[in-house]
């Protein structure tokens, strides 16, 4: 500890300063906030894994290459590398509240799923498994903005986001030739929802809008 009158560092449990002797006032340890500690052991992981993950995605596409270059299954693994480095830095790092992790999160499913359904010609993702994953999301949107309307209007701009994000689903299922309409119906609601949130708050929308062009 160190004396608050003359600054000297006192080492031991002495209960006055050894030089202009002043009480000593027991000081608690201080410790880095939990964001700061969280970053000093992550980013360099992240770091390393970037590197390594960089290093598979050529391993992984020169194999595919070599074996079966009709197939594409290299991009599942690119696409998996991506998604946990993303992960890691974007939704455990970088974030300043949770509704940002939505938001990065719903991109970031969208393009696995994407991926993964393009790969295994699956359309039961482009039909039924995508338009669930942001029915449900958009659900929990409104019923948060139901019970808990003041959490609402403070990250209104990813709510509205997330709603426009909805509206990528009908395309994505023209591009594949697939039944579009449960995509359809989730994007109508979505949209409609971005609608109303722009009519019902632009003051809020435009206060936050301001802020995130300000970072």
């Amino acid at each position: 500890m160190r004396c608050d009158r003359c600054g000297t560092l006192v080492e031991g449990s002495q209960g006055t300063c050894p030089l202009c002797g002043a009480p000593l006032v027991p000081q608690a340890p201080v410790y880095p906030p939990r964001k700061d500690r969280v970053k000093h052991y992550i980013v360099p992981f992240t770091n390393v894994y970037l590197c390594v993950a960089l290093a598979l995605t050529i391993v992984f596409v020169t194999l595919n290459v070599v074996l079966d270059p009709s197939i594409h299954y290299w991009l599942l693994a690119v696409v998996g590398l991506w998604y946990i480095y993303f992960s890691l830095r974007h939704s455990i790092l970088g974030i300043e509240n949770i509704y940002y992790k939505m938001r990065a999160q719903s991109v970031a499913m969208l393009i696995v799923l994407g991926v993964c359904g393009w790969v295994f010609h699956s359309d039961v993702l482009f039909v039924w498994v995508m338009p669930a994953l942001y029915a449900s999301v958009w659900a929990g949107s409104v019923l948060l903005a139901f019970l808990r309307p003041r959490i609402f209007l403070q990250f209104v701009l990813s709510f509205w986001t997330q709603s426009l994000l909805g509206c990528i689903l009908p395309v994505l299922c023209w591009a594949r030739h697939v039944d579009f309409y449960p995509a359809v119906a989730v994007a109508g609601l979505q949209l409609l929802t971005a609608v109303v949130i722009s009519i019902a708050h632009p003051k809020e929308m435009g206060s936050q809008l301001a802020r995130e062009f300000d970072k």
